[in-house]
């Protein structure tokens, strides 16, 4: 079912001009390239400062500036915040901004009057661990979905679906947890709502990315609340998701002599056309990191091995042992989901040998098979 025209929302999106007007000490002008001291009394009022009590650096304050400024989203209407968070790789708090979904809707709609469409979605779809559809998520919070599915679209004036822009993201990916994995605050009591929203901004930020890029919202950026370990199977992930991938053009051959567009050998037809693209998109995404670290291409059998070896290591679920894979296209979609995110983590750690990175992990894995068989 297919909802237009976001009545249901209408009331908290209307349209707010960026400018209050010339009497407003607070409102940012269109040109304005500093803070106000009025503007920074007000930042400092509302509590904009670490946890050690200390304001943002001006740099940082400067930026915080130009994104309100640029997204027309009001500071000191609670559209928009600059807040700082514990980082586990650069071990210290570093700002961030970050919106609401509201805001996003905001300029969700703000887009779509200038462009001359209306924005319209899909109801969300949430899947268990079996994939199976949920439109209402029936189990409760004691369970929460494995992932969820937005659809955002743009529509003519005449009907027109001028363009669909589906989003499936992991639970598991985005959730706020304490340092023993344990999900907190609303991830705890609203599972299935927390996750919905995260892929409604995920959809609409491939929607608007011109809009929207470089921004996400609060709920996005939960998990990187608690220091801890990194993450890793059942952990919260360190940084927001890529909206991009490397996609395979239609009928082009992955590194393993096969089809990305053929369906999940073994494991039945995908759950729908979405999840089938999405997980396309993740087997062009795994296999353009393999082959940016020298473990591309089908012509040499090791380095197949390892591709297989570490995709099996990475896509097993916590507890288990590796998937025993002879092809990267034996990865259902949530599967390919899961390694091509943790592969991308792997590869962007600084200053490691990715290549010798992923030969030793490769030799870990095959070693736990083995024992496994025994």
């Amino acid at each position: 079912m297919t909802t237009t025209g976001d009545v249901r929302r209408a009331s908290r999106t209307a349209l707010a001009p960026p400018d209050e007007g010339p009497g407003d000490q607070l409102a940012i002008r269109t040109d304005q390239a500093d803070w106000t001291p009025a503007q920074m009394a007000a930042l400092d009022a509302m509590g904009v400062r670490d946890s050690n009590g200390k304001p943002p650096p001006m740099a940082d304050l400067l930026v915080f500036l130009h994104v309100a400024r640029t997204s027309g989203l009001n500071p000191f209407r609670k559209q928009i915040y600059c807040i700082a968070r514990w980082s586990n790789q650069a071990k210290k708090q570093l700002w961030t901004i970050q919106t609401s979904i509201d805001g996003f809707r905001i300029i969700r709609d703000r887009a779509a009057k200038r462009d001359g469409w209306t924005a319209s979605y899909e109801d969300p779809v949430w899947y268990d661990d079996n994939l199976k559809e949920f439109r209402v998520w029936k189990p409760g919070a004691e369970k929460p979905p494995f992932a969820c599915k937005w659809v955002s679209t743009k529509v003519a004036p005449d009907g027109t679906v001028l363009g669909r822009y589906p989003k499936i993201i992991r639970f598991d990916a985005y959730a706020d947890t304490d340092t023993n994995g344990k999900r907190r605050n609303r991830w705890a009591n609203d599972p299935d709502g927390m996750i919905a929203k995260c892929a409604e901004a995920g959809s609409l930020r491939e929607m608007c990315p011109e809009d929207l890029g470089g921004l996400y919202i609060e709920e996005e950026m939960q998990g990187m609340d608690a220091a801890g370990p990194p993450p890793g199977p059942g952990r919260r992930r360190s940084s927001p998701p890529p909206t991009t991938a490397t996609v395979v053009p239609a009928g082009e051959e992955t590194g393993d002599g096969e089809p990305v567009e053929g369906v999940v050998r073994g494991q039945g037809n995908p759950v729908d056309a979405d999840m089938e693209e999405q997980r396309k998109r993740s087997l062009s995404k795994i296999h353009a990191i393999f082959g940016e670290h020298g473990w591309g291409g089908d012509k040499d059998p090791h380095a197949v091995e390892v591709r297989h070896l570490v995709a099996g290591g990475m896509g097993r679920e916590e507890g288990e042992p590796p998937l025993h894979l002879t092809d990267l296209g034996e990865l259902n979609a949530l599967q390919a989901m899961k390694v091509a995110e943790r592969l991308a983590q792997f590869a962007g750690v600084r200053n490691r040998d990715v290549h010798k990175a992923l030969e030793r992990m490769a030799g870990s894995v095959q070693r736990e098979l083995g024992k496994a068989g025994q």
